[in-house]
């Protein structure tokens, strides 16, 4: 997965790349449940770990046959630019 991020006002870019493998990881996803639930408790994030796996193993067979694609690619008003391709 690539991800670039162009701040127009200070003329800045940034870009990084993070392995598809990563949404699989354990760490990540409790990580996730931990900070990125709504409200609290075991009921906070909606995927299982099954779930995710699953998800993972599907997004990976999708790209090997089909080909990179496009997650997100969002320009503000002001010029400000956010591309996620997976």
């Amino acid at each position: 997965m690539r991800i670039s991020i162009y701040d127009k006002e200070e003329d800045r870019r940034i870009r990084f790349y993070v392995p598809n493998a990563l949404l699989a990881a354990r760490w990540i996803w409790r990580l996730a449940e931990k900070y990125g639930g709504q409200g609290k408790g075991k009921n906070a994030f909606p995927l299982t770990p099954e779930q995710i796996r699953s998800l993972a193993v599907s997004l990976k067979q999708y790209v090997r046959r089909n080909g990179h694609f496009d997650l997100v690619n969002v320009e503000s008003a002001d010029g400000d630019r956010v591309h996620i391709r997976v």
